[in-house]
């Protein structure tokens, strides 16, 4: 791929909701966020950051031996916007050759290389300032970001993620079909609800 898209995975909430850090669920044989990670660094894409917060420490143990870059919000308990500014700003240091940022949920479990190396070459065969996922009658992460438009990712404030950027250009977008991108893990029930999906063949392989 001729431009450079660095890959950032929010994994910084504390799962209040889930009661547990849904980072550490156990999934496919390693933590559920190992496993999200995983499929970044094997799409092969660009260097991966992921962002951690609330369980930092224990987070980040679950993903050693991964070449990834670790970013540690301490404003995590704002919201999903401040671990979108600690993404961008450390690709901004780490990376300054990026001309753009893909974001990945940490909590979306059926993401997988294909769909995120389908999203890159999508955006980058467009002129596009934008890449995003289809599911659910709405437009979401995974999405790619031109570097024009981190300054509105970095203006992001509380409890507020990147789709509001995403509406805020709907002419200048590429979008491609991932319509399991709605199931997302935030509470107890969405959990079992997934898992009884894998149990009955509903998932992915």
């Amino acid at each position: 791929m001729g431009q450079k898209i660095a890959v950032v995975v929010l994994a910084a909430g504390a799962s209040r909701r889930l009661g547990q850090p849904k980072q550490r669920l156990p999934y496919r044989g390693v933590t559920l966020l190992r496993h999200v990670v995983a499929q970044a660094l094997e799409a092969g894409i660009g260097p991966v950051v992921v962002v951690l917060g609330a369980w930092a420490k224990e987070v980040a143990h679950d993903l050693e031996g991964l070449p990834v870059h670790i970013a540690i919000n301490p404003q995590w308990p704002e919201g999903m916007a401040s671990s979108l500014r600690c993404g961008v700003r450390k690709v901004q240091k780490g990376f300054p050759e990026a001309s753009a940022l893909m974001v990945v949920l940490g909590d979306q479990p059926l993401v997988s290389s294909p769909l995120l190396r389908r999203l890159a070459e999508a955006y980058l065969e467009s002129s596009a300032l934008v890449g995003a996922c289809q599911y659910g009658g709405t437009l979401g992460p995974p999405a790619i970001f031109d570097r024009r438009l981190w300054p509105e990712l970095l203006a992001l404030k509380g409890d507020v993620g990147a789709k509001s950027v995403i509406k805020a250009h709907p002419y200048e977008i590429v979008i491609i079909p991932f319509p399991e991108g709605g199931v997302d893990i935030d509470s107890p029930g969405d959990w079992a609800s997934f898992l009884g999906r894998l149990a009955h063949g509903q998932g992915p392989g």
